[in-house]
């Protein structure tokens, strides 16, 4: 045993005496130590008291440290005391970024609310606790100081970062000046704070530029530097480290300045700009908007309006004056020890905004919840609650620094830079705005360091709400009643309801509260919704950093993360320097203005509100009827059960109905509302860069009918070559002739021009040709435009506002084809010159009916029974969903459900043999068709695998430096208390959980392409930008005016050979044996990565000439 010394830290002891042996503090502290396993491990906790009072009592004592001295380690005497020290470790309890992030918005808030000297107290505590802080936090404490003028603790402070061998950031010598500045001002101060920022490699003249102080301090630190530097100090432009070569537009580019644009934006004056972008900021500080609906309203019930607003004006009142009290509790320390707890979690981020602005974010709140007679689980309503109160104040934040009002100084001439009607500015939006900001001289830096809140922390801010307002919440249960006497009741319930086995907490409302509710939207016909869930009235902010962007005031990821994914979070601070060229793409496709189609909308509303029609994928307004309930004594058991299953059944479909109606009803109504408005999409990305739109109700990338009511606020003539892709564009959206060559489409379309002109004069009363298409609602709009051109006096000079689409064929196995150059693969996905273009789907059912003949002919009773049976239809989910890594298992059931839909098919047994005869098949032809491919995405799933086992997760880098990290871990639930119940918040992206193996494994090669063609997109706007081509994406969809399809054209396939033609899979390769080779697997066996698969010899340069690539 080896020897064991005690050091005291504390003489209080209660339940062991101090004079113990050393030998018995260890079997001890190993009985506490089993019992912690036993606790942790147990499902019955009440079970385990004897472990209970160990662990307890082990706790109790925690301040006497048992340490081993063959553990300890001496200092080294040779070590110069002058050397910079190691950073400290991350504790073992603080490893996860949840905690790391908890622990930072904690003293965020603190600072915020001017508690410097608590603040201070939790920052020490975290240290002592070996805790590493980011420098911002560091920043934010000494400034805090600073202001105070505390000269004793900031030397503390500083001597303290000194030992923590804090690097200095831009920010921090900002600080340091502003310190300089108010003790005097002398020379040689200034002098040594300089030479230090120099001598670590940084431009001071970029000092007052970078750093991220109210627009009042960097005034201050402008003039210290002024002060240093005689000559007129101007803040120098941020560079950013070199973009990757692939961004480089150098090449020539399709310029289209011959071709005129024409919108009523090019009126806009500076006070037109500055209004609608002041009616933006306001929309942002309030969250909420009131939206009328499309649904057809009752006659105005007079009683009922005023019932409901006297209710809210009510729970107004007594809601704000309860918040007050609660926050004056908080502040004033003097807490009951019940609540303790409690508070502790809560208590720092509630007085952040005032009484008046909690209870309005709760009461909008819960309007939602007010809808759902099922109610809104606890959990989820938490995180809104919490969620909304950050996203106010960090909007607050940006006010108080004086973000908001430099944003309106530079707005509207960045708007006249984006609505250049002659372009004549080349730059991008992001090299714009940063030229204004320079320009302007003054005010804050526009890249705001902001804090994140995990998830347990919104919850816990929500919970305390939620509990306050289900306690002041009261309603008269009698109201509905005449002459009824008052019965004061909750106006809200908490509730437990099962879920998946589980037993889950919702927030249902009184069914008088329901009556009261129903009766006041049936008249007045309005609901509420978010403001970051709708379009903006102005162009979107630029990204000029990976979290504030797009919205004028409201901060949002640039990225689509799962809850607490701060590993993605972590990875883009790193990379935020390499990723202009993402920024730029992301901040065109955001620049692009949009307007409603207001004719397709009328018909749209017209049908909603009519009797529907599922063909057009909008459902009736009367849901299935509910079969009776078996009450009958002569029904058999059997019988009686087959009813209860169907009254389930029906169940379900009236509730995917309802989701159906609602749905459109908002995309409808938000529609409607900007329907005399020109408005703008921000959009952001996902992890693998997929880009999309962020309001989710009325934007390009959703169901044919929320396309077909979009059109550009930019309109163009159509030319000499734009009424050809129009006639094309209607031949693609209907489908029958989608696959015949570009002639073949053209007079196809010029032979319908009878049934044109009927759809769009008399889209529901006459011969409705537009119904039968694939896309009735896209359809219907391309034939409104198309009557409009051929009744114009002359169709080249037409000004068309219309998106013309242009689309990849199985994008993905192109992506494929490429990667592995099969020769075979790239013909059957256009990527070489055809006179007629390749249907790869239709070439796989021709193959697999090839190979099942000659099965049939040797007796082979599975092949058979599929004579006459295998189409294009039916391979074609399957042949679609093996390059994003279906399994056998899933194409087997893709195939099943189109067998089960031919007419005569056979039981389900004959179903399944043919089905798992057929996805072998599919899998066996493709795999000749992409030979080289198919080995590819082997050694990506093997790869994947062998990382996800070492305990990593799969990371990359696209070619435009994006940094792409798979989030899938082992689900880990994470209990929280709260007043109300405990709720487990469900985490499948903590960072101390393990990598999901199997979903690492399987998501890597469809991820991976998936961020090929995000880079594909984005280059082939950066391109689109410089040339002044409209432009935006759905995927692998590229929209532009039918005037400048050849031009984009031309650019898309010049940016994906320029893409390919890169070594992708070389440096693939080469970032994961960097990272990973060597690592220990859970088999103890270290990665090591196999050899890349040999490519084909397909030349690239083919695909300049494909007509039918995209087409």
């Amino acid at each position: 045993m080896s020897k064991l010394s005690v050091r005291i830290t504390d003489k209080s002891w209660s339940l062991i005496d101090i004079t113990k042996s050393i030998v018995e503090r260890a079997l001890f502290a190993t009985m506490a130590a089993y019992a912690s396993r036993v606790i942790l491990h147990s499902r019955s906790y009440p079970s385990n008291r004897l472990a209970k009072y160990w662990f307890q009592s082990y706790n109790s004592i925690r301040r006497c440290t048992v340490v081993a001295e063959s553990d300890r380690q001496e200092p080294d005497n040779e070590t110069s005391n002058n050397a910079t020290p190691q950073r400290r470790r991350r504790c073992p309890g603080l490893s996860s970024y949840n905690e790391e992030f908890g622990a930072t918005s904690l003293i965020d808030a603190y600072l915020y609310s001017g508690q410097v000297e608590k603040a201070w107290s939790y920052f020490n505590k975290f240290r002592r606790l070996n805790h590493d802080f980011k420098i911002d936090v560091y920043n934010d404490i000494l400034l805090s100081l600073i202001k105070l003028q505390n000269r004793t603790k900031i030397e503390a402070f500083l001597h303290s970062m000194q030992g923590d061998g804090v690097v200095y950031d831009y920010n921090t010598y900002a600080i340091l000046l502003m310190d300089a500045y108010y003790n005097g001002l002398r020379y040689e101060n200034v002098k040594e704070i300089v030479d230090n920022l120099t001598a670590q490699g940084l431009d001071y003249r970029r000092t007052a530029y970078e750093c991220f102080l109210s627009a009042q301090e960097v005034d201050i630190v402008a003039e210290v530097l002024e002060f240093y530097d005689l000559s007129h100090h101007k803040r120098s432009k941020s560079t950013l480290d070199d973009a990757p070569a692939l961004s480089n537009l150098s090449d020539s580019i399709c310029r289209v300045d011959h071709i005129e644009k024409y919108s009523k934006l090019f009126e806009y004056n500076d006070k037109d700009i500055r209004a609608l972008v002041k009616e933006q900021i306001e929309r942002e500080k309030v969250g909420y908007i009131k939206i009328t609906t499309v649904r057809k309203a009752h006659e105005p019930d007079k009683w009922s309006n005023e019932q409901f607003d006297k209710l809210l004006s009510t729970w107004k009142t007594e809601l704000t004056d309860a918040i007050d009290c609660e926050q004056r509790m908080i502040s004033s320390g003097n807490r009951d020890a019940s609540e303790e707890t409690y508070r502790s979690r809560y208590g720092p981020f509630f007085n952040i905004l005032p009484a008046s602005l909690c209870a309005d974010i709760a009461l909008n709140t819960f309007r939602n919840c007010m809808i759902s007679s099922y109610g809104t689980a606890l959990n989820h309503l938490c995180k809104e609650i919490g969620g909304n109160i950050l996203r106010l104040y960090l909007i607050k934040k940006k006010e108080e620094h004086g973000a908001i009002e430099k944003i309106l100084d530079l707005y509207p001439s960045y708007v006249h830079h984006i609505l250049q009607k002659n372009k004549e500015s080349t730059l991008g939006s992001l090299d714009y705005w940063e030229k204004l900001s320079e320009d302007i001289n003054k005010g804050p830096s526009m890249a705001p360091k902001l804090p994140i809140w995990p998830q347990s922390i919104k919850t816990a801010v929500g919970s305390a709400l939620i509990e306050i307002f289900l306690r002041i919440a009261k309603i008269n249960a009698n109201m509905m009643k005449e002459k009824a006497e008052s019965k004061i009741i909750p106006a809200f319930y908490h509730v437990y309801v099962f879920q998946k086995q589980r037993q889950v907490g919702f927030i249902k409302p009184h069914p008088t509260i329901m009556k009261l509710i129903n009766r006041t939207q049936e008249t007045e016909g309005k609901m509420f919704m978010e403001t970051n869930m709708l379009p903006t009235l102005v162009p979107s902010r630029p990204w000029l950093c990976h979290h504030d962007g797009g919205y004028v005031t409201t901060p949002s990821p640039i990225m689509r993360y799962r809850e607490d994914c701060f590993d993605q979070d972590v990875l883009l601070a790193k990379n935020s320097r390499k990723l202009r060229s993402v920024y730029d793409s992301i901040n065109y496709l955001g620049s692009c203005p949009w307007q409603i189609n207001k004719r397709v909308l009328e018909k749209c509303i017209e049908c909603f509100n009519g009797t529907g029609n599922d063909m057009l994928d909008i459902p009736s307004p009367e849901p299935m009827p509910m079969p009776p309930y078996p009450i009958d004594p002569s029904i058999g058991p059997q019988e009686k059960r087959n009813i209860i299953e169907t009254r389930r059944q029906v169940a379900k479909k009236q509730r995917e109905h309802h989701a159906l109606r609602m749905d459109i009803l908002y995309k409808l109504s938000v529609a409607k509302h900007f329907e005399n408005d020109i408005f703008w999409l921000p959009h952001n990305m996902d992890f693998r860069g997929r880009v999309y739109p962020i309001p989710p109700h009325l934007s390009h990338i959703g169901s044919d009918l929320a396309r077909s009511i979009m059109l550009f606020a930019v309109g163009r003539p159509l030319g000499q070559e734009g009424l050809n892709w129009l006639k094309i564009h209607l031949v693609n959206v209907h489908g029958v002739k989608s696959k015949a060559s570009l002639p073949d489409r053209i007079s196809f379309a010029e032979s319908l021009k009878d049934e044109v002109f009927d759809s769009a004069d008399n889209p529901f009363t006459g011969r409705k040709w537009w119904q039968t298409g694939e896309y009735p609602w896209q359809t219907l709009a391309t034939c409104m435009e198309l009557a409009d051109v051929w009744r114009s006096d002359n169709p080249e000079k037409f000004v068309s506002y219309f998106p013309v689409h242009q689309d990849g064929t199985c994008n993905g196995l192109q992506h494929y084809a490429a990667l592995g150059r099969d020769t075979f693969g790239a013909e059957q996905v256009n990527l070489v010159s055809r006179d007629a273009p390749q249907d790869i789907y239709s070439a796989v059912a021709r193959m697999v009916e090839e190979y099942r003949a000659i099965d049939a002919t040797k007796n082979n009773k599975v092949a058979v029974w599929l004579e006459g049976k295998i189409s294009r239809k039916v391979v074609k989910q399957t042949v679609m969903t093996i390059v994003y890594g279906v399994t056998k298992i899933g194409g087997r059931e893709q195939i099943a459900r189109q067998l089960q839909k031919l007419k005569g098919s056979s039981s389900e047994e004959e179903i399944f043999t043919a089905s798992q005869y057929l996805v072998r098949v599919v899998f066996e032809q493709l795999s000749k068709m992409f030979y080289s491919a198919r080995r590819i995405q082997e050694w990506l799933n093997d790869s994947a695998r062998q990382i996800a086992s070492a305990g990593k997760l799969v990371e990359w880098e696209t070619p435009l430096a994006l940094p792409v990290l798979q989030p899938y871990r082992v689900p880990v639930y994470k209990e929280q208390r709260t007043r109300l119940q405990r709720i487990n918040l469900l985490s499948t992206t903590d960072n101390t959980s393990k990598p999901h193996v199997s979903k690492q494994k399987m998501a890597f090669p469809p991820n991976y392409i998936h961020s090929l063609d995000s880079t594909h997109m984005m280059l082939t706007s950066l391109e689109c930008q410089a040339a002044d081509i409209t432009f935006v994406a759905v995927h692998d969809s590229f929209w532009t005016h039918a005037a400048t399809v050849n031009e984009l054209n031309k650019i898309c396939r010049r940016q994906f050979v320029k893409l390919h033609k890169e070594p992708l899979l070389q440096d693939l390769e080469k970032f994961l044996r960097d990272k990973y080779d060597g690592l220990p697997t859970t088999r103890n066996n270290p990665v090591k990565l196999g050899k890349m698969p040999d490519k084909g010899s397909f030349n690239l340069d083919e695909v300049h000439n494909s007509k039918y690539f995209f087409s």
